[in-house]
């Protein structure tokens, strides 16, 4: 790189920017620089002990940035001419961690501080990732494999950078848009049928009944510096009835499977079970006000019967950036589904943290 650039880096200031009108004027400031930008950037993970960590970027993944004018809505469709596209193209390495990503332009089409729009005060910046590159408005109803599943976690992100701060570090930090559930359930099994009345394996599938799919983000409004957009399904849609065509099964992904393993019951009878852990992801909603059946286990019996076990939602809700965790079983007596645990936590902003922005020479 030259050794006279200007570095510029998103870096955020939630205690200085604090909220600004919407009806601020855009200004044009002159710039000297004419290099295209690139991005490093940094994962810190997402650090839940019940989801699997594993580096989220590879090479060719593509974040999409976009610079609004007065609050306007972004365009992060495929093919978008107001969007800049970044693409992968350094992969995570033991030997590099603090930085373990690189993004360079997609089509060496990359933003320059010079073509932007700043308000009076500051610029302004609205990004996105789609797994898989593709823009979707609506998450996948079959989530069972694990890239349907990976490919369902949307993020974004909203920052805004100070006019006088362009000499500064750049950091977008990123949210998780959607709500993810995730089960842990533990099943009685036997070797024989005169033992119990489930084989080893016997759990085929769990899927969330009835669920909308479809998302709307909130670009209206003011938040926060580095914070999440309001992001839910449409308001009308969640007066649809359960069999109306916008609803849909959402099959879930199974993350882990446990040997069967013995262990003793509340009678002190040893009972040899199962473990399975499920996981699902769709945009913040309300639960079915009729019937409110929300999670279906399909149960594979010893005489190849299968059996579904429902599981109401009661008091619980789906919250954006959230994990609705649950652990269940299934009492080997009674055969009725016993809530061990169910909670409501943050799902870590961190799966795509720190991403830092740098000029670089530009390619001819």
């Amino acid at each position: 790189m030259m050794n006279n650039k200007i570095q510029y880096i998103l870096i955020a200031l939630c205690s200085v920017l604090g909220a600004c009108s919407s009806e601020e004027v855009p200004v044009t400031i002159p710039q000297q620089d004419t290099e295209t930008m690139t991005f490093s950037v940094a994962m810190n993970g997402d650090n839940s002990d019940e989801v699997n960590v594993v580096p989220y970027f590879k090479k060719g993944d593509q974040i999409r940035l976009y610079n609004p004018v007065s609050y306007s809505t972004p365009d992060f469709t495929d093919n978008s001419p107001t969007a800049y596209i970044y693409e992968c193209d350094f992969e995570r390495t033991a030997l590099d961690e603090e930085y373990p990503y690189k993004f360079i332009p997609f089509n060496n089409k990359g933003f320059k501080w010079k073509n932007l729009n700043p308000t009076s005060i500051y610029y302004m910046f609205e990004a996105a990732y789609f797994p898989g590159n593709k823009y979707f408005n609506e998450v996948p109803f079959d989530q069972s494999t694990k890239e349907n599943f990976k490919n369902a976690d949307l993020l974004l992100t909203h920052h805004r950078q100070l006019i006088s701060e362009q000499d500064k570090t750049v950091k977008l930090k990123f949210h998780h848009a959607f709500a993810m559930v995730q089960v842990k359930v533990k099943l009685p099994v036997s070797e024989f049928p005169d033992q119990g009345m489930f084989p080893e394996n016997a759990l085929k599938g769990v899927y969330m009944r009835a669920m909308l799919r479809n998302y709307e983000v909130d670009y209206s409004g003011v938040i926060d510096n580095d914070a999440l957009r309001t992001v839910r399904v449409p308001k009308n849609d969640e007066a649809l009835p359960v069999n109306d065509p916008k609803r849909k099964n959402i099959q879930m992904y199974c993350s882990s499977r446990t040997a069967p393993t013995p262990e003793t019951d509340n009678t002190g009878k040893e009972v040899i079970y199962q473990e399975y852990i499920f996981q699902g992801i769709v945009p913040e909603q309300n639960f079915l006000n009729e019937g409110n059946d929300f999670l279906y286990f399909q149960v594979k019996r010893h005489d190849a019967e299968e059996v579904l076990y429902k599981f109401k939602t009661e008091t619980l809700t789906l919250k954006s950036s959230h994990i609705l965790n649950l652990t269940l079983s299934i009492d080997s007596n009674t055969l009725e589904i016993i809530v061990l645990t169910a909670e409501v936590k943050p799902w870590n902003t961190a799966t795509v943290d720190d991403m830092e922005i740098g000029p670089v020479t530009p390619t001819n």
